[in-house]
């Protein structure tokens, strides 16, 4: 973000204003607008507004904040941070001169509405960008990408979302809005036999807090989902591990030819 004292010079300018013009219609001295355009002093914030009204900006924009940018409807943020994406690999392409960015880019996203078409930059990272499921940006881990086939942490996870029952009661649990529950509830909604199974991939999933309640006779262990910001990397998983079951490449006979991009 620019120095208001740049914006003022700048709006000013575009709107071939002298210093004394612009100090006259805000009812300030030359030198005081002189001394804002040079960063020397700041306008007091009383009058903010009244320059702002001078050259018919937001005070945001006199401030030199983008309204879209900084503040957009949150049903908004997906397509934005999509458009900021594509822009970018755009950029990173051998495009010439022909073509400005923005043009580029509708002719792009004109192309996505096939279902096969993807892009990505693979080098250190990867990017990766498909109009159904949006974007995704890795960082290369410190010790390669081949590290992630034998990880075993890795296995943990895919071991916990390849169990039916555990997405099943996870279904479950989201779409009633459950905060407490115990095993026997949730086997006895969801038809699901293996409750033992079912607690120890509870407990390896870090989503849940589990409760000791002493009801006198006995002792209940009751469930509380704790962890929910987990979910959306659960979630994340889950959309790529399907994007990989649809994934058509355009070239038939394209194949791997050892490149090092995956060291």
């Amino acid at each position: 973000m620019k120095a208001i004292g740049e914006n003022i010079l700048k709006l000013r300018k575009d709107k071939n204003l002298t210093q004394e013009n612009l100090a006259s219609m805000i009812g300030v001295s030359t030198q005081t607008v002189s001394k804002w355009e040079n960063s020397t002093n700041m306008p007091d914030i009383t009058l903010l507004p009244i320059i702002a009204d001078v050259f018919e900006v937001t005070i945001d924009e006199l401030f030199g904040r983008n309204g879209r940018a900084e503040c957009c409807d949150p049903n908004e943020v997906f397509d934005i941070t999509c458009d900021d994406l594509l822009r970018n690999i755009i950029k990173s392409g051998e495009n010439g001169e022909e073509h400005s960015v923005e043009e580029l880019l509708e002719h792009f996203k004109s192309c996505l509405d096939d279902p096969r078409t993807r892009t990505g930059i693979f080098n250190k990272n990867v990017v990766y960008y498909r109009k159904k499921c949006g974007g995704l940006l890795l960082k290369k881990p410190e010790k390669g990408w081949r590290s992630l086939l034998t990880d075993d942490r890795v296995s943990s996870v895919l071991k916990i979302l390849c169990d039916e029952d555990f997405r099943k009661a996870l279904d479950y649990i989201i779409k009633n809005h459950n905060t407490d529950f115990t095993i026997a509830s949730l086997c006895s909604k969801c038809a699901i036999a293996d409750g033992e199974g079912l607690a120890r991939n509870f407990e390896q999933s870090e989503l849940f807090n589990k409760k000791q309640i002493d009801i006198g006779s006995e002792t209940v262990t009751v469930y509380e989902m704790c962890r929910g910001d987990r979910l959306f990397l659960i979630f994340a998983i889950l959309t790529y591990a399907v994007e990989f079951d649809e994934y058509e490449c355009w070239y038939t006979n394209y194949r791997y030819n050892g490149n090092y991009y995956f060291d």
